[in-house]
């Protein structure tokens, strides 16, 4: 008899014994599980920036998770709580990569790659040409401000013909002289940035004839 109740105590803490290795082993399971898996959305691409956007990756412990992002390789930003981070300084029509990585504090991770391509570098703004006025000697043109899309300052080289008259102005107008009487001229304002990328507009315009008095006109319109 008494064998027996020492046997049955031996098997109840036999009981026990794996009941709390059990209880251990699930903790230590739960402790080495991984951030659970998320995605991550690019939008708003630019020549020279793109958003990631990710959606939340979870702790089995409930653990706050931290985020790293990693553009081709090298990290950009390390232990950010938020799920969304503008990339900027970027180079125009350029293929990029990378990955978002998610980590617990007992150093378990889980990523998720992103790639996207950054858009060309926009040239400057379109813009109008006038003829303000003419006579048999000149003309007068004047052109609306091209803005650039990022910024970058903006010059004007000026052509009659496909001859350039002024190369660099800043000014919005331009004053032709010494034109022959009764002739027709076309040419273009070129807007150029700082990347030398240009917008063109054409105008064209035709002189008046060329008179000594009142009574008299020339025939020769080149005198």
């Amino acid at each position: 008899m008494e064998i027996v109740q020492t046997k049955r105590y031996f098997l109840i803490l036999l009981v026990a014994i794996l009941i709390v290795n059990c209880g251990t082993d699930d903790s230590n399971v739960n402790l080495n599980e991984s951030p659970t898996a998320f995605t991550v959305d690019v939008s708003q691409i630019t020549d020279t920036s793109a958003k990631l956007n990710w959606t939340a990756s979870t702790d089995s412990e409930g653990s706050t998770i931290f985020y790293d992002v990693f553009l081709e390789g090298a990290k950009v930003v390390d232990n950010i709580t938020d799920r969304q981070f503008i990339i900027e300084n970027l180079e125009a029509s350029i293929s990029y990569s990378g990955s978002v990585v998610a980590s617990n504090p007992t150093g378990n991770e889980t990523s998720s790659s992103f790639s996207f391509e950054t858009e060309s570098t926009p040239a400057p703004s379109q813009f109008t040409v006038s003829v303000i006025n003419t006579d048999p000697y000149s003309a007068q043109i004047s052109w609306t401000e091209s803005v650039d899309p990022n910024g970058q300052e903006i010059h004007y080289n000026v052509y009659l013909g496909n001859e350039i008259v002024e190369s660099g102005t800043s000014n919005l107008s331009y004053f032709f002289n010494e034109l022959s009487g009764i002739t027709g001229y076309s040419g273009f304002i070129e807007a150029i940035n700082t990347d030398g990328l240009t917008t063109i507009s054409d105008f064209s315009f035709q002189t008046g004839s060329k008179v000594l008095n009142d009574d008299v006109q020339l025939n020769n319109q080149q005198e």
